[in-house]
């Protein structure tokens, strides 16, 4: 008998080109997703990633895969692959270490000192991807209030599209790459290394709590309640005007009176966000709402 016939598999270099009319297709069907805009500096990765991409799920073309993406039945898991690839958030633990300076000696003492009474302090970090800042800001807040903690209800939420990202923020497990960007003090104070990983402590993780959820969810991030300060870094650049809008009306509705909305070093809130007034140390980065 003879054997059947196999169709061998099409390999990423026999595929055409990811030309500028694929990649402008892909850009609105994420703009339409996300409300993130495609960026320029990453295209070029992007259309490679994309031709070992279609290879890998069996098809021809992209045609083929913009298909996969808008009406197949996995639409959902495979444009959660590709937020992996046009996230903004490349974070790192302690990093944007000016504006952490300014947190831990200014803006925390701050909200602390007006939340003597209550004893209870709110931090969200939008757009969190997995994790390194909302553990970051949790151990500040554990170094600066030290033996005060446990009288103390501390409340770190972060939230982000990608699943993945999520899922790996929420276990709090990382690899050995955090070497570069944690002191060894902290790491030693902080993390329990298991070979090659290292797991955040129960100490820190219990502040903290992720969702996957889209900003633009109003309704769904309003539930979790008011915030004293609001971490959203490199992001806001990246929506579209008329979402970005909506996203600075929504951190504003959600912070208190004396709230903090603090964004990446090199962002500077656009011309609509007249509902906000930077704070005078310019290295923080940061707004009160008006």
């Amino acid at each position: 008998m003879s054997q059947p016939q196999l169709t061998p598999q099409i390999t990423s270099q026999e595929l055409p080109a990811i030309d500028g009319r694929a990649l402008e297709s892909l850009a609105a069907v994420v703009l339409e997703r996300s409300g993130l805009t495609l960026p320029d500096d990453r295209r070029s990765e992007l259309s490679s990633w994309l031709k070992t991409r279609i290879a890998e799920v069996g098809l021809d073309n992209f045609d083929q895969y913009l298909t996969l993406l808008t009406a197949g039945p996995l639409r959902g898991e495979e444009f959660q692959a590709i937020l992996e690839h046009v996230s903004p958030c490349t974070a790192a633990f302690f990093d944007h270490e000016r504006q952490l300076k300014a947190f831990e000696s200014s803006i925390l003492p701050g909200l602390l000192e007006a939340r003597k009474e209550s004893r209870q302090l709110r931090l969200f970090c939008p757009a969190c991807g997995r994790g390194e800042t909302a553990y970051t800001l949790a151990m500040i807040v554990h170094r600066c209030l030290g033996v005060r903690l446990m009288d103390w209800c501390v409340e770190i939420y972060g939230c982000d599209l990608n699943h993945a990202a999520i899922d790996a923020a929420s276990r709090g497990v990382y690899g050995s790459e955090i070497a570069s960007s944690v002191p060894e003090i902290v790491r030693l104070r902080y993390f329990t290394q298991h070979g090659e990983r290292y797991a955040v402590n129960d100490e820190i993780t219990q502040m903290l709590g992720f969702e996957a959820i889209d900003l633009r969810d109003r309704a769904g991030i309003a539930r979790h309640g008011s915030w004293d300060a609001i971490v959203c870094r490199d992001t806001l650049g990246h929506f579209e005007p008329q979402i970005r809008e909506g996203v600075l009306g929504m951190f504003h509705d959600l912070l208190a009176d004396d709230g903090v909305l603090m964004v990446g070093e090199s962002e500077i809130l656009p011309i609509e966000a007249t509902s906000f007034t930077p704070l005078p140390d310019r290295a923080a980065a940061a707004y009160r709402k008006v």
